[in-house]
């Protein structure tokens, strides 16, 4: 009786562990490690906070978090016959992250045209670069007087990085690659 109930006290013991284990894991977004993004299959970014997450300059945006994938879809090409190969499209703040670095690994070597847009009152510094880090193509966008910029980038690996960062205040952003005419 004593060994049965031992194993049982130990199993007990052990479920409980590995529940405060599970629930360890689970964390909420926080400012510092939130980067609000919506995303393709493409790239990988962070996901975009809900509005249960507290103040996080949403309220700020041109353009609501909800409305983010309409509005790239009428920004930059997102499909058909335009040559669209992959794309994301999401916001920051400075309440969240003034900077987001994604990694587009569904992209082969070759040449494409970069779209990127925002809207909003800041400037959007964009930097494209390659597997290695070496840069491709860098642009500062104005959102309010000139939205919207394509780049040529020519990567020789497989993959790019894509790098925005924030001036001031919160900006929906959209990226977008086609193979190059």
């Amino acid at each position: 009786m004593v060994q049965k109930l031992r194993t049982s006290s130990a199993l007990t013991i052990l479920l409980a562990s590995g529940s405060l284990a599970a629930l360890v894991g689970c964390s909420a977004q926080t400012p510092d490690t939130a980067a609000p993004s919506q995303t393709d299959a493409g790239p990988t970014a962070t996901p975009v906070p809900t509005a249960t997450d507290g103040p996080d300059g949403s309220e700020l945006l041109p353009v609501a978090v909800d409305d983010i994938r309409d509005w790239a879809a009428e920004t930059v090409p997102t499909g058909g016959d335009d040559g669209y190969v992959s794309g994301f499209s999401g916001w920051l703040s400075q309440q969240t992250s003034r900077s987001l670095s994604s990694f587009d690994r569904s992209l082969p070597a070759g040449s494409y045209t970069a779209t990127v847009a925002c809207t909003g009152g800041s400037l959007l510094s964009v930097r494209m670069l390659a597997a290695d880090k070496t840069e491709l193509a860098a642009v500062e966008l104005d959102c309010a007087t000139a939205p919207t910029q394509a780049l040529e980038v020519t990567t020789p690996t497989e993959g790019v990085y894509t790098e925005l960062s924030l001036d001031s205040a919160p900006v929906n952003y959209a990226v977008a690659f086609q193979t190059a005419a």
